[in-house]
């Protein structure tokens, strides 16, 4: 894979690269095609681990041969991994639950599904299948194995519209089992459509549904430190009446806290690519702030900005401090850390 590069300053420097685009209207997903800043909506390095791999279609098509040949180099008696460790990649190792589809999407609804190291295995109409997809904002992409046909397939797409990757996916499935043809593309953007049109109106409809409220305690005494194994640190911050909050390790995550109910409150990222989201406290027995959970505003919010697994419990006081400069972390952003 001799011009993949692994981080952004080789991504950026490369003449010939694709760039993201998303709609970002009333709901994510929704409204005119526009294009990203490409610097702002950069992965950053702590999601290399993830993937963070940008790639052409020759170095992908050497990498899908070799994954096929059981680890062995295109045109040579070398090997990249031996025959048992890709035997191993594609064995389940974490029962994943099958999600029904309705109407005419439900042949591409599984029998079953696992997590294997690195891929998802399942089958397709009597076939197994080994695949990954996956994206990050303004990208999407999934990578295709059918093992009984010898066959391999990448989709890359530099848009955030959800239908166009599967419909063309379960198109090519078809295509090289022999199977009855099916409009799969139609199919799954009719599904994205009625869904985010319902998101949408669930979204209006909680908008119009909130209670009358005020806080329980006084803004101040929200404010501190707190911690969530998985992510790690995160502010709350008080100045001159109005909160903030300041995901520390995820520049431009840092936005103000408008209240929304009782010990919600909502923070609006000052960059408009970042899901909004609910900031719900909890008080312990002394009704003090014990713990913070959060949920995105969007009933159909984009997975990579899936709060609901963070739990941050409060660890200290906050720093005395004079000012908060929201805002002030925007560029440089890396992808959605959090999640």
């Amino acid at each position: 894979m001799t011009t993949s590069v692994t981080n952004d300053v080789d991504r950026l420097a490369w003449p010939d690269r694709a760039f993201p685009h998303g709609r970002v209207g009333e709901l994510r997903g929704i409204g005119p095609q526009q294009l990203f800043n490409e610097k702002t909506v950069a992965l950053g390095a702590n999601c290399g681990p993830a993937g963070a791999i940008a790639a052409g279609a020759n170095d992908l098509a050497r990498w899908l041969a070799v994954q096929l040949a059981g680890g062995q180099l295109p045109g040579s008696e070398q090997r990249l991994f031996s025959a048992a460790s890709g035997l191993e990649m594609w064995q389940p190792v974490v029962p994943v639950p099958v999600t029904p589809f309705p109407g005419a999407l439900a042949d591409a609804v599984p029998q079953f599904r696992g997590y294997a190291l690195g891929w998802m295995v399942q089958d397709y109409r009597g076939h197994k299948i080994i695949q990954h997809g996956g994206g990050t904002q303004g990208f999407r992409a999934v990578v295709v194995l059918i093992p009984e046909e010898n066959v391999g397939f990448v989709i890359v797409n530099n848009s955030e519209d959800n239908e166009f990757v599967p419909g063309l996916q379960y198109e090519l499935l078809d295509h090289y089992l022999g199977l009855p043809k099916h409009d799969w593309p139609r199919a799954f953007k009719d599904f994205f459509a009625e869904r985010n049109k319902a998101g949408l109106e669930a979204m209006k409809a909680t908008a119009t549904s909130r209670p009358q409220s005020t806080p329980s305690l006084p803004l101040a005494r929200y404010a501190g430190s707190y911690q969530d194994p998985w992510y790690g640190p995160i502010a709350i911050r008080e100045a001159a009446g109005a909160l903030s909050i300041d995901f520390l390790q995820t520049p431009g995550m840092v936005g103000p806290l408008e209240h929304w109910a009782y010990d919600t409150f909502i923070v609006r990222w000052p960059d408009p690519l970042i899901e909004p989201a609910f900031v719900t406290f909890s008080l312990n027995a002394e009704g003090k702030p014990e713990r913070i959970r959060m949920k995105a505003y969007s009933p159909v919010a984009d997975f990579s900005f899936d709060y609901h697994d963070l739990e941050f419990t409060m660890v200290a006081s906050p720093p005395q401090i004079a000012t908060v400069a929201i805002g002030a972390r925007v560029n440089e952003r890396g992808h959605a850390a959090p999640f």
